[in-house]
Protein backbone atom coordinates (compact mmCIF):
# COMPACT_ATOMS: atom_id res chain seq x y z
CA UNK A 1 0.00 0.00 0.00
CA UNK A 2 2.98 2.22 0.31
CA UNK A 3 4.27 1.81 -3.05
CA UNK A 4 6.94 3.76 -4.00
CA UNK A 5 5.24 4.15 -7.71
CA UNK A 6 1.78 3.43 -7.21
CA UNK A 7 0.86 2.99 -3.88
CA UNK A 8 -1.34 4.81 -1.49
CA UNK A 9 0.87 7.33 -0.20
CA UNK A 10 2.36 8.18 -3.95
CA UNK A 11 -1.24 8.71 -4.71
CA UNK A 12 -2.12 11.07 -2.29
CA UNK A 13 1.13 13.20 -2.61
CA UNK A 14 -0.07 13.42 -5.99
CA UNK A 15 -3.50 14.37 -5.76
CA UNK A 16 -3.57 16.58 -2.72
CA UNK A 17 -1.96 19.70 -2.79
CA UNK A 18 -1.18 21.29 0.58
CA UNK A 19 0.68 20.84 3.60
CA UNK A 20 3.64 17.38 3.49
CA UNK A 21 2.52 13.78 3.20
CA UNK A 22 5.42 11.38 3.99
CA UNK A 23 5.02 7.54 5.10
CA UNK A 24 7.45 5.99 7.93
CA UNK A 25 5.45 2.54 7.34
CA UNK A 26 4.61 0.45 10.41
CA UNK A 27 6.87 -0.65 13.07
CA UNK A 28 5.05 -3.59 13.99
CA UNK A 29 5.49 -4.70 10.35
CA UNK A 30 8.57 -3.90 9.99
CA UNK A 31 9.90 -5.72 12.44
CA UNK A 32 8.09 -8.24 11.72
CA UNK A 33 10.18 -8.61 8.33
CA UNK A 34 13.41 -7.74 10.06
CA UNK A 35 13.16 -10.81 11.87
CA UNK A 36 12.34 -12.60 8.95
CA UNK A 37 15.14 -10.93 6.96
CA UNK A 38 17.56 -12.51 9.52
CA UNK A 39 15.96 -16.29 9.13
CA UNK A 40 16.84 -16.18 5.70
CA UNK A 41 20.23 -16.06 7.07
CA UNK A 42 19.74 -19.76 8.38
CA UNK A 43 20.04 -23.00 6.45
CA UNK A 44 17.49 -24.38 8.48
CA UNK A 45 14.19 -22.34 9.00
CA UNK A 46 11.45 -23.74 11.99
CA UNK A 47 8.65 -22.75 9.31
CA UNK A 48 7.73 -25.84 7.70
CA UNK A 49 8.64 -27.79 10.79
CA UNK A 50 6.36 -26.14 13.05
CA UNK A 51 3.29 -26.69 10.48
CA UNK A 52 4.48 -30.31 10.25
CA UNK A 53 3.78 -30.58 13.65
CA UNK A 54 0.33 -28.84 12.94
CA UNK A 55 -0.96 -30.79 10.83
CA UNK A 56 0.64 -34.13 12.06
CA UNK A 57 -2.29 -33.92 14.70
CA UNK A 58 -4.39 -31.49 12.89
CA UNK A 59 -6.29 -34.31 10.61
CA UNK A 60 -5.56 -37.26 12.42
CA UNK A 61 -7.71 -38.25 15.37
CA UNK A 62 -5.94 -41.29 16.16
CA UNK A 63 -2.51 -39.24 16.65
CA UNK A 64 -4.55 -36.61 19.18
CA UNK A 65 -5.47 -39.05 20.97
CA UNK A 66 -2.23 -40.65 21.34
CA UNK A 67 -1.03 -37.20 22.39
CA UNK A 68 -3.69 -36.49 24.67
CA UNK A 69 -2.59 -40.13 26.48
CA UNK A 70 0.77 -39.49 26.54
CA UNK A 71 0.63 -35.69 28.00
CA UNK A 72 -1.55 -37.29 30.79
CA UNK A 73 0.52 -40.05 31.12
CA UNK A 74 3.00 -37.37 32.45
CA UNK A 75 0.84 -35.79 34.24
CA UNK A 76 1.04 -32.45 32.37
CA UNK A 77 -1.61 -29.57 31.33
CA UNK A 78 -2.77 -31.26 27.72
CA UNK A 79 -2.66 -28.12 25.70
CA UNK A 80 -3.47 -27.23 21.98
CA UNK A 81 -0.79 -27.72 19.35
CA UNK A 82 -0.35 -24.38 17.73
CA UNK A 83 -0.74 -23.68 13.91
CA UNK A 84 2.02 -21.24 13.30
CA UNK A 85 1.11 -18.36 10.40
CA UNK A 86 4.40 -16.70 8.81
CA UNK A 87 1.56 -13.62 8.03
CA UNK A 88 0.92 -13.27 12.32
CA UNK A 89 3.61 -10.89 13.74
CA UNK A 90 3.42 -12.99 17.43
CA UNK A 91 3.12 -16.69 15.88
CA UNK A 92 6.50 -18.07 15.99
CA UNK A 93 7.50 -17.52 19.35
CA UNK A 94 4.76 -18.71 20.78
CA UNK A 95 4.52 -22.15 18.49
CA UNK A 96 8.09 -22.46 19.36
CA UNK A 97 7.35 -22.42 23.17
CA UNK A 98 5.06 -24.87 22.94
CA UNK A 99 6.93 -27.62 20.83
CA UNK A 100 9.57 -26.94 23.04
CA UNK A 101 8.01 -28.20 26.22
CA UNK A 102 6.52 -30.82 24.96
CA UNK A 103 8.62 -34.28 24.86
CA UNK A 104 10.04 -34.93 21.27
CA UNK A 105 8.31 -38.49 21.11
CA UNK A 106 5.27 -37.07 22.07
CA UNK A 107 5.23 -34.78 19.34
CA UNK A 108 5.35 -37.45 17.14
CA UNK A 109 2.71 -39.74 18.36
CA UNK A 110 4.43 -41.88 20.54
CA UNK A 111 6.53 -43.40 17.44
CA UNK A 112 3.65 -44.41 15.36
CA UNK A 113 2.76 -44.43 12.04
CA UNK A 114 5.93 -43.62 10.21
CA UNK A 115 5.26 -44.28 6.45
CA UNK A 116 4.66 -40.17 5.33
CA UNK A 117 6.87 -38.29 4.17
CA UNK A 118 5.72 -36.09 7.16
CA UNK A 119 6.22 -38.06 9.97
CA UNK A 120 9.52 -38.85 8.71
CA UNK A 121 11.08 -35.74 8.61
CA UNK A 122 9.76 -34.84 12.27
CA UNK A 123 11.78 -38.10 13.82
CA UNK A 124 14.45 -36.96 12.03
CA UNK A 125 14.55 -33.20 13.05
CA UNK A 126 14.19 -34.34 16.34
CA UNK A 127 17.24 -36.75 16.09
CA UNK A 128 19.11 -34.18 14.61
CA UNK A 129 21.10 -32.18 17.80
CA UNK A 130 22.36 -29.37 15.21
CA UNK A 131 18.24 -28.74 14.56
CA UNK A 132 17.12 -28.35 17.91
CA UNK A 133 20.38 -25.44 17.87
CA UNK A 134 18.54 -23.32 15.72
CA UNK A 135 15.09 -23.92 17.31
CA UNK A 136 16.36 -23.00 20.58
CA UNK A 137 18.25 -20.21 19.26
CA UNK A 138 15.12 -18.65 17.59
CA UNK A 139 13.41 -19.14 20.78
CA UNK A 140 15.80 -17.11 23.08
CA UNK A 141 15.90 -13.92 20.34
CA UNK A 142 12.38 -13.58 18.58
CA UNK A 143 11.12 -12.37 21.74
CA UNK A 144 13.10 -9.35 21.71
CA UNK A 145 10.89 -8.34 18.45
CA UNK A 146 7.72 -9.62 20.18
CA UNK A 147 8.31 -7.18 23.24
CA UNK A 148 8.77 -4.21 20.40
CA UNK A 149 6.15 -5.39 18.57
CA UNK A 150 3.70 -6.22 21.44
CA UNK A 151 4.77 -2.60 23.11
CA UNK A 152 3.40 -0.73 19.54
CA UNK A 153 0.37 -2.71 19.58
CA UNK A 154 -1.42 -0.50 22.49
CA UNK A 155 -4.16 1.51 21.78
CA UNK A 156 -3.11 4.32 23.41
CA UNK A 157 -0.87 7.02 21.60
CA UNK A 158 2.77 5.78 21.65
CA UNK A 159 4.24 7.87 19.34
CA UNK A 160 6.46 9.62 21.71
CA UNK A 161 8.08 6.41 22.72
CA UNK A 162 8.07 4.83 18.83
CA UNK A 163 11.73 6.41 18.05
CA UNK A 164 13.54 5.26 21.87
CA UNK A 165 11.94 1.70 21.34
CA UNK A 166 13.46 1.36 17.85
CA UNK A 167 16.91 2.40 19.05
CA UNK A 168 16.70 -0.19 21.91
CA UNK A 169 15.53 -2.97 19.58
CA UNK A 170 18.66 -2.06 17.42
CA UNK A 171 20.81 -1.47 20.49
CA UNK A 172 19.92 -4.88 21.54
CA UNK A 173 20.72 -7.03 18.52
CA UNK A 174 24.02 -4.94 18.13
CA UNK A 175 24.62 -5.85 21.73
CA UNK A 176 24.14 -9.89 20.33
CA UNK A 177 26.89 -9.41 17.37
CA UNK A 178 28.94 -6.27 18.02
CA UNK A 179 32.07 -6.01 20.85
CA UNK A 180 31.09 -3.79 23.27
CA UNK A 181 33.98 -1.21 23.54
CA UNK A 182 32.76 -1.00 19.62
CA UNK A 183 29.26 0.18 20.74
CA UNK A 184 30.47 2.26 23.39
CA UNK A 185 32.88 3.85 21.55
CA UNK A 186 29.86 5.32 19.08
CA UNK A 187 26.89 5.42 21.87
CA UNK A 188 25.97 8.55 20.40
CA UNK A 189 25.65 7.25 17.01
CA UNK A 190 24.63 3.67 16.85
CA UNK A 191 24.10 3.78 13.24
CA UNK A 192 27.32 4.41 12.24
CA UNK A 193 28.46 1.26 13.40
CA UNK A 194 29.35 -1.09 10.51
CA UNK A 195 27.14 -4.67 11.58
CA UNK A 196 28.64 -6.24 8.66
CA UNK A 197 32.67 -5.66 9.69
CA UNK A 198 34.03 -9.11 11.24
CA UNK A 199 36.58 -7.74 13.09
CA UNK A 200 34.16 -5.74 15.18
CA UNK A 201 32.20 -8.79 16.33
CA UNK A 202 32.43 -10.95 19.20
CA UNK A 203 33.73 -14.41 19.00
CA UNK A 204 31.80 -17.40 18.83
CA UNK A 205 32.23 -18.23 22.32
CA UNK A 206 30.58 -14.32 23.29
CA UNK A 207 28.20 -14.47 20.65
CA UNK A 208 24.26 -14.50 21.88
CA UNK A 209 22.64 -17.40 20.67
CA UNK A 210 20.43 -18.15 23.91
CA UNK A 211 21.78 -20.11 27.25
CA UNK A 212 19.30 -22.83 26.49
CA UNK A 213 21.53 -23.21 23.38
CA UNK A 214 24.43 -23.19 24.94
CA UNK A 215 23.93 -25.68 27.66
CA UNK A 216 23.01 -27.98 24.91
CA UNK A 217 26.37 -27.22 22.77
CA UNK A 218 28.27 -28.09 26.29
CA UNK A 219 25.93 -31.63 27.24
CA UNK A 220 26.39 -32.54 23.18
CA UNK A 221 30.09 -32.31 23.75
CA UNK A 222 29.47 -30.17 20.21
CA UNK A 223 32.17 -27.70 21.46
CA UNK A 224 34.80 -27.05 18.77
CA UNK A 225 32.34 -29.33 16.32
CA UNK A 226 32.01 -28.12 12.39
CA UNK A 227 28.42 -28.22 13.13
CA UNK A 228 28.78 -25.55 15.97
CA UNK A 229 31.10 -23.24 13.77
CA UNK A 230 28.63 -23.27 10.90
CA UNK A 231 26.23 -22.61 13.35
CA UNK A 232 27.37 -19.50 14.62
CA UNK A 233 28.12 -18.14 10.97
CA UNK A 234 24.95 -18.24 10.66
CA UNK A 235 23.95 -16.57 13.89
CA UNK A 236 26.15 -13.96 12.82
CA UNK A 237 24.38 -13.83 9.39
CA UNK A 238 20.98 -13.63 11.54
CA UNK A 239 22.11 -10.70 13.27
CA UNK A 240 23.41 -8.73 10.15
CA UNK A 241 20.52 -8.86 8.09
CA UNK A 242 18.19 -7.74 10.54
CA UNK A 243 20.83 -5.14 11.31
CA UNK A 244 21.32 -3.87 7.54
CA UNK A 245 17.30 -4.18 7.36
CA UNK A 246 16.55 -2.14 10.40
CA UNK A 247 19.09 0.29 8.93
CA UNK A 248 17.62 0.44 5.68
CA UNK A 249 13.86 0.87 6.36
CA UNK A 250 13.25 1.63 9.94
CA UNK A 251 12.59 5.43 10.35
CA UNK A 252 15.35 5.52 12.83
CA UNK A 253 16.50 9.06 11.36
CA UNK A 254 13.32 10.74 11.25
CA UNK A 255 13.03 14.20 12.29
CA UNK A 256 9.75 14.33 13.77
CA UNK A 257 9.91 10.81 15.87
CA UNK A 258 12.86 12.02 16.86
CA UNK A 259 11.68 15.68 18.22
CA UNK A 260 7.75 14.66 19.39
CA UNK A 261 10.09 12.79 22.13
CA UNK A 262 9.74 16.28 23.57
CA UNK A 263 6.19 15.25 25.16
CA UNK A 264 7.47 12.03 27.19
CA UNK A 265 7.49 13.57 30.65
CA UNK A 266 10.54 11.33 31.11
CA UNK A 267 12.40 13.00 28.48
CA UNK A 268 10.98 16.70 29.42
CA UNK A 269 14.46 17.32 31.04
CA UNK A 270 16.85 16.40 28.27
CA UNK A 271 14.64 17.72 25.82
CA UNK A 272 15.07 21.05 23.81
CA UNK A 273 12.95 23.57 22.02
CA UNK A 274 14.79 22.80 18.87
CA UNK A 275 12.76 19.48 19.09
CA UNK A 276 9.30 21.65 19.24
CA UNK A 277 10.32 24.03 16.16
CA UNK A 278 10.77 21.06 14.29
CA UNK A 279 7.37 19.92 15.22
CA UNK A 280 6.04 23.49 14.72
CA UNK A 281 7.78 22.97 11.02
CA UNK A 282 5.61 19.84 10.48
CA UNK A 283 2.33 21.89 11.94
CA UNK A 284 2.41 25.36 11.09
CA UNK A 285 -0.79 25.94 11.54
CA UNK A 286 -1.52 24.84 15.16
CA UNK A 287 0.24 27.90 16.59
CA UNK A 288 0.92 31.29 15.14
CA UNK A 289 3.94 32.34 14.57
CA UNK A 290 3.60 35.48 16.57
CA UNK A 291 3.53 33.67 19.76
CA UNK A 292 5.93 31.56 19.53
CA UNK A 293 8.07 33.13 22.30
CA UNK A 294 5.26 32.62 24.48
CA UNK A 295 5.08 28.58 23.58
CA UNK A 296 9.11 28.98 24.31
CA UNK A 297 8.04 30.57 27.61
CA UNK A 298 5.56 27.65 28.39
CA UNK A 299 8.18 25.20 27.22
CA UNK A 300 11.08 26.42 29.58
CA UNK A 301 8.21 26.09 32.91
CA UNK A 302 7.10 22.85 31.62
CA UNK A 303 10.62 21.75 31.83
CA UNK A 304 11.06 23.11 35.24
CA UNK A 305 7.71 22.53 36.70
CA UNK A 306 7.01 20.55 39.88
CA UNK A 307 3.33 20.49 39.71
CA UNK A 308 2.64 18.55 36.44
CA UNK A 309 0.24 15.30 37.17
CA UNK A 310 2.01 12.13 38.03
CA UNK A 311 2.91 10.25 35.27
CA UNK A 312 3.80 6.31 35.13
CA UNK A 313 4.43 4.87 31.15
CA UNK A 314 3.10 1.52 32.35
CA UNK A 315 0.09 2.39 33.85
CA UNK A 316 -1.27 5.81 32.47
CA UNK A 317 -1.80 7.60 28.98
CA UNK A 318 0.08 10.33 27.30
CA UNK A 319 -2.76 11.90 26.12
CA UNK A 320 -4.46 11.86 29.70
CA UNK A 321 -1.71 13.50 30.92
CA UNK A 322 -1.25 15.97 28.63
CA UNK A 323 -4.74 16.78 28.75
CA UNK A 324 -4.70 17.61 32.53
CA UNK A 325 -1.65 19.76 31.81
CA UNK A 326 -3.87 21.20 29.50
CA UNK A 327 -5.91 22.00 32.83
CA UNK A 328 -3.31 23.62 35.04
CA UNK A 329 -3.81 27.45 35.62
CA UNK A 330 -1.96 30.03 36.13
CA UNK A 331 -1.92 31.32 39.81
CA UNK A 332 -2.54 34.92 39.53
CA UNK A 333 -4.82 35.05 36.30
CA UNK A 334 -6.38 31.57 36.26
CA UNK A 335 -5.56 31.49 32.72
CA UNK A 336 -4.34 27.69 31.19
CA UNK A 337 -0.96 27.98 32.11
CA UNK A 338 0.51 25.17 29.42
CA UNK A 339 -2.48 26.19 26.98
CA UNK A 340 -0.20 26.23 23.56
CA UNK A 341 2.15 23.66 24.33
CA UNK A 342 -0.47 21.16 25.56
CA UNK A 343 -2.08 22.09 22.14
CA UNK A 344 0.74 21.07 20.11
CA UNK A 345 1.46 17.61 21.67
CA UNK A 346 -2.38 16.88 21.09
CA UNK A 347 -1.33 17.35 17.63
CA UNK A 348 1.68 15.51 17.86
CA UNK A 349 -0.12 12.51 19.91
CA UNK A 350 -2.51 12.13 16.98
CA UNK A 351 0.22 10.69 14.88
CA UNK A 352 0.01 6.65 14.28
CA UNK A 353 2.43 5.04 15.62
CA UNK A 354 1.56 1.44 13.87
CA UNK A 355 -0.83 -0.16 11.91
CA UNK A 356 -1.81 -2.83 14.35
CA UNK A 357 -5.28 -1.60 14.98
CA UNK A 358 -6.25 -1.60 10.73
CA UNK A 359 -4.49 -4.68 10.43
CA UNK A 360 -6.88 -6.50 13.52
CA UNK A 361 -9.91 -5.02 11.57
CA UNK A 362 -8.82 -7.14 8.22
CA UNK A 363 -8.33 -10.05 10.57
CA UNK A 364 -11.68 -9.71 11.82
CA UNK A 365 -13.38 -9.36 8.43
CA UNK A 366 -11.66 -12.57 7.07
CA UNK A 367 -13.18 -14.46 10.48
CA UNK A 368 -16.77 -13.01 9.44
CA UNK A 369 -16.26 -13.66 5.43
CA UNK A 370 -15.49 -17.13 4.71
CA UNK A 371 -16.08 -19.60 1.86
CA UNK A 372 -19.45 -20.77 3.54
CA UNK A 373 -20.66 -17.40 4.60
CA UNK A 374 -19.78 -15.29 1.53
CA UNK A 375 -21.67 -11.65 3.14
CA UNK A 376 -22.74 -10.78 6.23
CA UNK A 377 -27.02 -11.92 5.21
CA UNK A 378 -26.22 -15.20 5.23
Amino acid sequence: MIGKHRGVLKLLQEKLSGGEIYGVGCACHLAHLAAKQGVKALSVGPQDFLVDVFYHFDKSTKQKEMLREDISFCNETIRKVLKHVSTRWLSMSRTLERVLHQNARRQTGGGGDLSGGRERRLVNIFKEPTYKLYVLFLHAIIPRFDTFNMLLQREDPMIHRLQPVMMKLYQELLGCLMKPSVIMEDKDDLLAIDATAEDLQKSNADLFIGFSTSQMIRKQDLEGSYEVGRFCAEMRGFYQKALVYMKQKFPLKDSVLKAVVVFDPENRVKSNFSMVETLLGKFPDVIPENRTDELFMEFTLYQTCTDLPTFSPQVDRIDKFWHQVSQLAKPATGQQQFRLLSQLAKYALLLPHSNAFYESIFSMVRKNTTEVRSSCYN
